[in-house]
This record gives structure tokens, sequence and C-alpha cells, in this order.
């Protein structure tokens, strides 16, 4: 984990897993709400929700669960033999820079183990310098910027 020059933290690292993964919505929802419901923000009115939100998700979270617990078995299994591959067949180490844990921003294939070591060095540095390399994956998600106030004409 690293920092750029505004004081964002920045993941850069080998991909291990043989393909992408990615990070469902109600994931993404669940961790954005996280912060709200921990610091007690109208904890009355969160309760009553959350209770009913807790309700409602219960068979979908089960399904959830059971879909993150096949891929999970999936990637033990599969990894194994992509390493395996990568090894001795000479497949090209991918090399990710994320915002964060969740949002991939930057994505390259490099050559083998050491050359793809050097270049996770190259892009954590340049990004500590600001120089973040342009998104090439999918379009970042930021956050919405509120709207300016409206001033006296």
């Amino acid at each position: 984990m690293t920092r750029d020059a505004h004081g964002r933290r920045w993941l850069v690292h080998r991909r291990w897993a043989a393909w992408r993964m990615r990070t469902p919505a109600l994931t993404r929802l669940l961790l954005a709400l996280v912060p709200s419901l921990l610091f007690g923000v109208g904890e009355g009115v969160l309760l009553v929700v959350g209770a009913v939100l807790a309700a409602l998700a219960t068979v979908p979270a089960g399904l959830a669960l059971v879909a993150f617990v096949v891929e999970t078995l999936l990637v033990v299994v599969v990894t194994p033999f992509s390493l395996l591959g990568r090894a001795l067949l000479g497949r090209p180490w991918t090399v990710q820079v994320r915002r964060g844990l969740l949002v991939i921003h930057y994505e390259e294939r490099v050559g083998p183990w050491a050359d793809a070591g050097r270049r996770v060095a190259e892009l954590a540095h340049d990004v500590r310098l600001g120089a973040v390399p342009p998104c090439n994956v999918d379009p970042p998600r930021e956050p919405a910027e509120p709207a300016a106030a409206p001033g006296p004409a």
C-alpha cells in the first residue's frame, strides 16, 4: 500500500489469480455503509432500516455466501496450476495498480517474476511522486463532487 501526493491510498501488486476478480455491487454498497453505521449517524432510523434490510437480505446473502465459497474453492483449485503454468511455460505476470482495495485503475502484462517485481517497484515509486499511470481498465468510480452553493448574482 502506498500513498500519492494527495494522500490517497494505492495498492501496486502482481495479480495472483488467473482472472481479474470482481467485487459485487452489494459488497461495495455494504462497505460504503459501514463507516456511517460505526459512527452512529441517525442511530434510531438506521437501526430500524438496518433490521428491515437484514431481514430482506437473508436469502440473497445466503446465495452470495454460496457463490463466495464456490469461487474461493475454484481459486484454491486453479491457482496452483496457474502458478505452475507461469513458472514452467513462462506466462507473463499481470501487474495491477488499485485505488484503495476495490477499484482496479491500471493493469499491465509484464514478463517473468523478476520483471514484474521491478515494474511493481517502478509503479509504486511513480504513484508516490504523484505520476499515477492513466486508467486503462474500468472507468474509475470517483465520489460525486458536492454541488456548489449558488452565490449572489
